[in-house]
């Protein structure tokens, strides 16, 4: 059954961690993941169910290794993101969230794409707290800082855009939809 995201409906947003499912590692893409379909899905199942199935999706889809490999290898593709994404809103029946293409993030890109009422799957590269990290990005404070997921707290994060360094994203974006 397909369920078309609703504009017109309040987001909810989700901020679970790394910490509440436990057997993994290098997590951080299923739990970018799974806060994304937490916010989107009409009547979301628990997250420890729905995190289960969205790892073994990106398993399967050869997105996501659940190991620590040699040389920091190992969690989320950064490169295959976009495809785990697409399959994931398919796997919960969700439709008419469009995903653009990788491309570095800006201060004026993330501006731009957030007042239009998307949100920004980022991919932070060495980042000096983080390192190679995946969180969902949610909206820009009025002092410019971003709110983020980042997965390892259970509440909102506030950092600027300068702080994130080297990072990547993928918009999601919600035709028709202004927040």
């Amino acid at each position: 059954m397909q369920t078309p995201y609703a504009p017109a409906r309040p987001l909810r947003e989700a901020y679970h961690s790394t910490a509440e499912f436990s057997g993994y590692v290098k997590h951080c893409g299923p739990t970018a993941v799974t806060n994304l379909l937490l916010s989107l899905l009409p009547a979301p199942p628990p997250a420890k169910a729905l995190f289960r199935k969205v790892a073994e999706l990106g398993r399967q889809k050869l997105v996501y290794v659940n190991r620590n490999l040699p040389l920091g290898l190992g969690g989320t593709s950064d490169a295959l993101t976009g495809p785990y994404l697409r399959a994931a809103l398919r796997m919960c029946g969700l439709t008419g969230v469009q995903i653009g293409l990788r491309r570095p993030l800006t201060e004026r890109f993330a501006r731009a794409a957030l007042g239009r009422g998307s949100l920004l799957y980022i991919q932070l590269r060495r980042h000096r707290k983080y390192g190679s990290h995946h969180i969902l990005c949610y909206g820009m404070e009025p002092d410019g800082s971003l709110r983020l997921a980042d997965g390892w707290a259970a509440a909102p994060v506030r950092l600027p855009v300068k702080d994130l360094g080297l990072a990547f994203c993928l918009e999601l974006r919600f035709p028709g939809a202004e927040r």
